[in-house]
């Protein structure tokens, strides 16, 4: 992978219905952070995994999929993130992954626009699927080394 040293040290476990990675982002705070990798549904034989990440919040035991940490260290993240994929499929190798981005839910428009500043038109929310897109960027440019 792509600056593969340039990532944070994973630990895993299988919880119920899937698999966790966690990680400390660290930063102007240290932040745990989680890649879940949920069951969804089996479909045709094959089980289906949504990719889940975000911040873990303690006292919740839950994954915070909509915070922006802004620790300084997003390709670090990236680069964590991304290395848990092969992690998964070497434990799972014949299901299927989706991913959805928190920003693409439905009702997102309607909250963002609350808070927003950018003065986006009905219909045409700047900040909807902005994750998704981040994402499929960032692995665009690092395909080739996720392969190996």
């Amino acid at each position: 992978m792509t600056d593969s040293l340039n990532k944070y040290l994973v630990t895993s476990d299988n919880s119920a219905g899937g698999l966790n990675f966690y990680f400390l982002s660290e930063g102007k705070s240290n932040v745990i952070k989680v890649v879940n990798y949920g069951f969804v549904i089996n479909m045709r034989g094959e089980d289906i995994y949504n990719f889940g990440f975000g911040d873990f919040d303690l006292s919740t035991g839950r994954l915070i999929d909509s915070v922006v940490t802004e620790n300084g260290d997003a390709i670090k993240v990236f680069n964590t993130v991304l290395s848990t994929v092969p992690l998964f499929f070497e434990r799972y190798p014949n299901d299927k992954l989706i991913v959805k981005g928190s920003d693409s839910r439905a009702g997102f428009e309607n909250d963002c626009r609350a808070t927003c500043s950018k003065k986006c038109v009905p219909g045409h929310c700047k900040k909807a699927n902005q994750r998704i897109r981040i994402y499929r960027n960032y692995m665009d440019k690092h395909l080739e080394s996720l392969k190996t």
